[in-house]
């Protein structure tokens, strides 16, 4: 009998008395304002796994949930064992987590100070699975004949071993900018045990081109992205190819897990709770016992703190640099502004020498500018710097005796110029619209293209596309890339703002051709000694990093602390919350009101877990109190 309707009758008699079913499940509901599982008896004849998606009702209505543990009923607290409902049905017949990724997914709601049945949902594809995993996956492409499984040599001979004896280790693989990864990982293919996946986790728009038998569930349509979810879900061999919420695939034949682009911003989700992709298939790795690789030109900053912690516990470090690697990079050309004529303009002349010769010479040419529109700077007269926002590096427009960020609302008042300290300033247009019509009277009869928003047009030979960064999906398609304004994507004032400027200056260089094939990279500055610049110049980012590194310690900014930020339309609530931040030893810095409520925190490794959980729970408690809805944002991507 199903145990649903014996609750339905039972109601109508006004009694709860029911029979004890011989087994519970604990059931995650989504509901995000719920953070601990519910009991629910299993009817007789219902076959149900951990893992499993069910309907079960709540409060007078139904919802869906995840299984998360079986157990007895008699384990149930006494006073409510009687009480319990029943599930009502499963949703589909694939389990949707297994035991280690319902781990990860617990470890990361601790990590992240956020819903377990959010990042459940993330698990969950959409549509849902309606069949078994019962489509056999293709069997592997035969091993590329250059590595041999038995003796191999080269850059990435400690790190194939790694992967042949499934060892558990971190290994980063250095390449050049533009290099999906597509070779090293069939090398790490090849070196795979028998019956092990290889899972590939890799930024969209910047996957790598693999084999028509690898697995990918970033494929367009949604119901396609299913079955390959399906597939891998069952997969014994091969590769897997997925985006951020890749490391949340139950896959049990886990071999190693590879992430490609491992500088990408795009790796992090923007909704809370704040997944990082890296940080999770680092995990993932972790509780397989398998190797992790990253791969990629250039690392986050707080990589040193994963080799020195994984050196410390006695994890293998793995560190290798593709043959080669300098000759993959276009040319670099630092050219500097401040020798210019102050009021001269944004382009320098040595912008229209290489422009002109790159439609001469029939080839495509890339002016980046990564603001859209037309929008309109504040510059100054004196020494052409920008204003910029030092929350989130937009424009500042000037508003009385104010500036006021165009994008953010984050206002300053307005003192004097911050690189000359002039007070003669005028309005420019900045945005590539407005670039693009500059260019455009420039060169007469030339195509000239914009890529913003999500269109990204590809100009004919000997055009010219002025673009975002959305125009990087082109990569290696372009003679000439113009960074037209580096200094303000290095200027950004947030604490990792230098970092994520360099990162986006690496994804504009790898949409250049490599110097063999006659790629060249103009960079216009007016800071020409800055790391980063050096580091583009000399084709080694671990310049930057070693220069960057060195900051953040004397500061004590991660990876030397952790970063917290919570958020929320309500003062009060953030108010609440910096208090208490501040009451566990966090540095704190804030509450600030601009561009919304928001306080910044720096907290110590030790205690992170522990301010997590207790900043989580404060706030769900003003949810209800003061009806104020909080963000919490974690910037762990060096959690140990």
């Amino acid at each position: 009998m199903v145990q649903r309707a014996m609750v339905v009758w039972a109601e109508k008699k006004g009694t709860r008395d029911l029979p004890n079913p011989p087994i519970c499940a604990r059931v995650i509901v989504d509901v995000r304002s719920i953070d601990r599982p519910l009991d629910y008896a299993v009817p007789d004849g219902m076959s149900l796994h951990v893992g499993s998606l069910v309907r079960v009702p709540l409060r007078g209505r139904s919802v869906r949930g995840w299984v998360v543990a079986l157990r007895s009923l008699d384990d149930v607290d006494e006073n409510i064992r009687n009480k319990v409902l029943a599930v009502k049905r499963p949703l589909t017949p694939v389990p949707i987590t297994n035991a280690a990724s319902l781990a990860l997914c617990e470890w990361a709601a601790h990590e992240y100070g956020g819903s377990l049945a959010a990042i459940l949902s993330w698990a969950t594809p959409a549509p849902l699975p309606r069949t078994s995993a019962n489509e056999q996956v293709p069997p592997p492409t035969q091993l590329p004949t250059s590595v041999s499984p038995r003796r191999r040599s080269g850059p990435l001979a400690s790190i194939l071993d790694a992967i042949g004896g499934a060892q558990p280790a971190k290994a980063f693989i250095r390449t050049y900018p533009g290099d999906n990864g597509e070779e090293a990982i069939m090398a790490l293919r090849s070196a795979l045990p028998s019956g092990k996946c290889l899972l590939v986790i890799s930024p969209s728009g910047q996957q790598p081109r693999l084999p028509d038998d690898a697995i990918n569930i970033s494929v367009e349509p949604a119901q396609k992205a299913t079955q390959a979810w399906v597939r891998a879900s069952g997969a014994t061999s091969g590769v897997v190819l997925a985006g951020r919420h890749g490391p949340l695939v139950p896959i049990d034949n886990l071999g190693a897990v590879v992430v490609t682009h491992e500088h990408s911003s795009t790796h992090k989700d923007e909704q809370a709770p704040t997944l990082d992709a890296r940080v999770l298939a680092r995990e993932l790795a972790r509780l397989h016992g398998v190797p992790y690789v990253a791969i990629g030109p250039t690392s986050p900053i707080g990589n040193e703190g994963v080799i020195a912690n994984a050196e410390a516990s006695g994890l293998p470090v793995l560190l290798a640099t593709r043959t080669r690697v300098h000759e993959h990079w276009p040319h670099i050309e630092i050219h500097d502004q401040t020798t210019a004529t102050p009021g001269a303009g944004r382009l320098s002349e040595r912008f229209f020498v290489r422009v002109r010769q790159s439609v001469e010479s029939g080839g495509r040419a890339l002016v980046f500018l990564n603001r859209k529109g037309s929008g309109r700077a504040l510059v100054c007269r004196n020494c052409d710097a920008v204003a910029m926002c030092e929350h989130c590096g937009g424009l500042m427009r000037p508003e009385q005796d104010r500036l006021v960020c165009r994008d953010c609302s984050f206002m300053l008042p307005f003192v004097a110029c911050p690189a000359c300290g002039s007070t003669d300033v005028r309005l420019l247009g900045m945005g590539v619209n407005r670039l693009a019509t500059q260019i455009g009277k420039a060169f007469p009869g030339v195509q000239v293209l914009v890529a913003a928003g999500n269109n990204a047009p590809l100009p004919e030979p000997g055009g010219i596309l002025v673009g975002t960064q959305v125009a990087f999906r082109h990569q290696q398609k372009f003679n000439l890339v113009v960074l037209i304004d580096p200094d303000a994507e290095l200027a950004r004032q947030s604490i990792r703002g230098t970092e994520h400027g360099f990162h986006t200056l690496i994804d504009a260089v790898a949409t250049a051709r490599p110097r063999s094939l006659g790629g060249h990279v103009l960079v216009q500055t007016r800071n020409p000694s800055h790391p980063a610049l050096q580091s583009l110049a000399q084709a080694d980012p671990s310049h930057f990093e070693t220069a960057e590194l060195v900051e953040r310690q004397k500061q004590q900014l991660p990876p030397y602390r952790r970063l917290l930020e919570v958020s929320s339309p309500s003062p009060e609530a953030v108010t609440a919350l910096a208090s208490q931040l501040k009451d566990h030893g966090a540095d704190v810095m804030g509450p600030m009101l601009a561009p919304k409520p928001h306080a910044l925190a720096l907290v110590d490794r030790g205690a992170w877990l522990e301010t997590m959980d207790q900043t989580r729970a404060l706030a769900l408690e003003l949810s209800h109190t003061i009806q104020a809805r909080v963000r919490i944002e974690a910037d762990p991507l060096d959690p140990y």
